[in-house]
């Protein structure tokens, strides 16, 4: 970073928080910034630009980003993922419920999650979710494809974001 940059880490009895921020007229050089946290752990992380990859927690994780990516691999309880402009992965996800969104991004997902809501504006959606209860794809522009079978007394709904399909 610069001088006009900082990081800073809080710790209290109800969590902690990390920061890192710059003056917005510098570039400062890449940076990465890896946090490790009890498996249990919630997670909350917001970024402008930054690329977030999240492995191994098994807590409920609630992940965004202006412009970057989003990547979830592992047992995860719940996610939740946004980013405006970036891809979403969910990388051999087990999961009791996935929400993610995309305004441009594409989302790839694979793994097993019993609820599954995946929408994009007008990046492609493409799924091989091995298992799933219920799952909604929906995007706009985008090109919805699933790889694979629909798993027996599964709900699949594809929908271009106008309500058709649904």
């Amino acid at each position: 970073g610069t001088a006009a940059s900082g990081f800073t880490v809080e710790i209290t009895k109800q969590g902690a928080r990390v920061g890192h921020w710059g003056d917005s007229d510098t570039k400062p050089g890449n940076s990465t910034v890896t946090v490790y946290v009890p498996s249990r752990s919630q997670v909350w992380v917001k970024t402008a630009g930054a690329a977030i990859a999240v492995a191994g927690v098994t807590g409920t994780l609630d992940l965004f980003s202006v412009s970057g990516s989003v990547t979830v691999s592992g047992n995860a309880r719940e996610v939740y993922a946004e980013t405006m402009g970036g891809a979403i992965n969910l990388n051999n996800l087990k999961s009791a419920a996935a929400r993610v969104k995309t305004a441009s991004g594409i989302i790839k997902a694979d793994g097993e999650v019993a609820d599954l809501t995946l929408v994009s504006v007008s990046g492609d959606i493409n799924s091989s979710m091995s298992a799933f209860g219920r799952a909604r794809f929906e995007s706009v522009d985008g090109q919805i494809r699933h790889y694979g079978p629909i798993p027996d007394a599964a709900v699949i709904t594809l929908g271009d974001g106008f309500g058709i399909g649904e």
